[in-house]
């Protein structure tokens, strides 16, 4: 499978289904992309993945279903990119005279995955060429995957336009922001995969004070970890955790 990368290089290489913590505010997406990982090309597609914000697991999501259907098809031709990355590529092909190869390269591929579309808000000529790109695959039953944030007032319901534009007859699922229980349960998943010690105090504590979305409460229980780290083996993850939740430290 070939992965294009953009921010954060190598990070769809981890994105799996097990990682993704389901509740009711993104279980109709989680569903969707596990179908659309069992049968790419035939059903939802293009698929939408649409959230209020960042950090709520629309990445992990989309490389998860890129990653599903290379494991489905070891032999597919994959591309999972961000729409930064895309929008840089078309550029540099177009200043080199290859913007035929950068359309063939998308074109013939049997899966195209991206994160963060909403990043090409204002660039007509990325739209332009991702909307014929998405025709074309549409048309011949590959499987098309992208995921945006939403943007409220005049600015929104251009984007609106656009995605359209670039998407046509979609299917649409919504991400909406991470519950308290959600987070919990993210805590614990990250507790139980690195094998250390989280008391459901603490648990709490960082679920109720890190409310911005499971990206946030994850970075968290990293830091804590660090601190142990650092700390010569002085502080728990508990310790530090209670250190990080503390009025000077956010």
């Amino acid at each position: 499978m070939d992965r294009s990368l953009g921010q954060g290089h190598g990070y769809f290489d981890e994105c799996r289904f097990a990682d993704f913590i389901v509740g009711p505010s993104n279980r109709e997406a989680f569903q969707a992309c596990v179908q659309v990982s069992e049968q790419p090309g035939t059903l939802r597609n293009p698929l939408l993945i649409a959230c209020d914000r960042t950090g709520d697991g629309a990445t992990l999501l989309t490389g998860a279903t890129g990653n599903a259907i290379a494991a489905r098809n070891p032999l597919a031709k994959i591309f999972m990119l961000s729409g930064e990355q895309f929008a840089i590529e078309m550029v540099r092909c177009v200043e080199k005279g290859g913007l035929q190869d950068f359309r063939n390269k998308y074109r013939e591929c049997d899966a195209l995955l991206i994160d963060g579309i909403q990043f090409l808000l204002g660039k007509p000529q990325a739209i332009t060429e991702l909307s014929e790109i998405i025709r074309r695959l549409v048309a011949s039953g590959r499987q098309v995957v992208v995921n945006c944030c939403d943007y409220e007032g005049d600015e929104g319901k251009y984007f609106s336009t656009q995605l359209q534009q670039m998407l046509g007859e979609s299917t649409t699922v919504r991400i909406g922001p991470s519950d308290l229980d959600l987070r919990r349960k993210k805590l614990r998943q990250l507790a139980n995969q690195d094998q250390v010690i989280l008391s459901e105090e603490t648990i709490e504590i960082l679920a109720s004070t890190y409310t911005r979305g499971i990206r946030e409460v994850q970075g968290a229980f990293y830091r804590a970890r660090a601190f142990v780290s650092l700390s010569g083996g002085s502080m728990d993850l508990n310790s530090a955790a209670a250190v990080l939740t503390a009025p000077f430290s956010r």
